[in-house]
């Protein structure tokens, strides 16, 4: 037992095991970044479009009709995109060799900017997209070939979820082992190390939820930690439209931080106020309309409707849904790769997932913490249901086809953010006891064994699709 204290107790090899798993990640993130072909990560096809256009300095999408939107791009990274974008759609492997032939070629040939609509993620702010964006501006400044610009914006995105997701552990007082690894599966280092705006949605979304846990148990409340709520729920409305539900959690500040209970409510509404109103100024402008970008068949003025006049068979779509979903999310969080078809889209690791599962839950019976808080735990497990409700209800208005008996289009990945919080409200209703975090960095580390492995399979699967 002495040696466990001497040795597994102590504060700083605690926080050395988390520097060792952030290693870990990174190796594995930049493998992710050469090694996934370019854009058949997930989605990334219209991500990396997006954040071409915002490293050139285009912060606001251009209006090309109707809820289309889109911009004037590098014609010689659009060209290189071309070719895997061609190889991808028609389910054929690319070739190294022809691509860095290729990459040659446009560098000796004339710049330029092309046309290009991408509705889906130019009506996205352009925060999400500022690490890739700034990658792609540094390899253009120092005049790095075409391929090495498109690999340079991808390390910019795994770069700048690293930093902020370390932010976002310093900040949290408990519960950090157990989102390190939920947020660090082989899924989510395969977003962060392609053109994605999740990771940073998610981690920016965390950092408001760490700041009102933090602040909650300080002794008072400064103008910097005011300021930091107010400027923070803020962004939260430039980030994706669900993600202003999470503003709600500065209601988690307690009353005695402030004079009174009316400057509470002022101070709280403010911070909501903020969130709200950057997220009607936003999608209002620039709405996020997928059934009229990919012709799903959705009806946003009908669904609309159905939602006002038969609410419980929306609730019915819901809960089908989400009894449905719930057999194939968990994998989606954990082992999808590739946003086209096949073999540029694959899920590996179904049994590696169900492990890491248990890992973290058992995780969560170790994590430092404590005084069981039950309001607490109670306001955050009420703001990850509201937020997994807001998705199902947006992809019943915005994407699922009119008359469909489920909702449509809604991945496991969506609701990450929501099993982060659910993750701290329980184990902030649980009663105190000693430190267990000698365990509980042992299971990190069986985490991160599972996560390299998952992910070296993933690899191996992408070298031969990317020779």
């Amino acid at each position: 037992m002495n040696f466990m204290k001497k040795y597994f107790l102590n504060n700083d090899l605690y926080n050395a095991f988390i520097k060792y798993y952030f290693v870990l990640i990174s190796v594995i993130g930049i493998f992710f970044v050469f090694m996934i072909t370019p854009v058949s990560g997930i989605d990334e096809q219209f991500h990396f479009d997006r954040a071409l256009q915002v490293s050139q300095g285009d912060l606001l999408p251009q209006h090309r009709g109707r809820f289309l939107l889109g911009g004037d791009l590098n014609a010689r990274l659009i060209r290189y995109a071309q070719y895997f974008e061609g190889r991808r759609d028609q389910r054929l492997s690319s070739d190294r060799t022809v691509a860095a032939s290729l990459a040659h070629d446009l560098g000796q040939g004339p710049s330029g900017s092309t046309s290009v609509e991408f509705s889906s993620t130019a009506s996205y702010s352009p925060i999400m997209y500022l690490p890739a964006g700034f990658g792609l501006l540094l390899g253009r400044l120092v005049h790095a070939p075409v391929d090495t610009q498109f690999f340079m914006g991808r390390l910019g995105n795994l770069l700048g979820f690293l930093a902020s997701l370390a932010v976002v552990l310093r900040v949290l007082p408990w519960g950090r082992l157990g989102v390190l690894a939920l947020f660090s599966t082989p899924t989510c280092l395969h977003l962060a190390a392609a053109y994605s705006a999740d990771p940073l949605t998610n981690t920016l979304t965390l950092l408001f939820v760490a700041c009102c846990l933090r602040f909650a148990s300080m002794a008072q409340l400064g103008r910097r930690e005011r300021v930091t709520l107010v400027f923070l729920g803020a962004t939260l409305g430039l980030l994706k439209l669900t993600c202003c539900v999470f503003s709600l959690a500065v209601f988690l500040l307690p009353r005695s931080l402030f004079s009174s209970w009316r400057q509470w409510g002022v101070f709280c509404g403010t911070v909501v106020g903020a969130s709200c109103l950057t997220t009607v100024l936003w999608n209002g402008s620039y709405p996020f309309v997928p059934s009229v970008y990919w012709n799903t068949g959705g009806n946003p003025h009908v669904a609309a409707h159905l939602v006002l006049t038969q609410p419980l068979h929306v609730v019915g779509l819901i809960a089908e849904a989400f009894h449905e979903g719930s057999q194939w999310w968990w994998l989606d969080v954990y082992g999808r790769f590739g946003g086209g078809p096949e073999p540029q889209f694959f899920k590996v690791g179904a049994n590696s997932a169900l492990l890491t599962l248990l890992c973290i839950a058992l995780i969560g019976l170790c994590e430092r913490k404590g005084p069981s808080r039950p309001l607490v735990g109670g306001m955050l497990a009420a703001i990850a249901i509201a937020n997994v409700a807001l998705i199902l209800l947006a992809f019943y208005v915005g994407f699922t086809p009119v008359g469909s008996s489920i909702i449509t289009g809604v991945q496991g990945r969506y609701f990450l953010l929501a099993a982060g919080l659910t993750y701290l409200g329980a184990i902030s209703l649980l009663p105190a006891w000693r430190d267990r975090s000698q365990v509980g960095v042992v299971l990190l580390v069986m985490c991160g064994l599972l996560t390299l492995r998952v992910s070296v399979a993933a690899l191996g699967i992408y070298s031969a699709n990317w020779h």
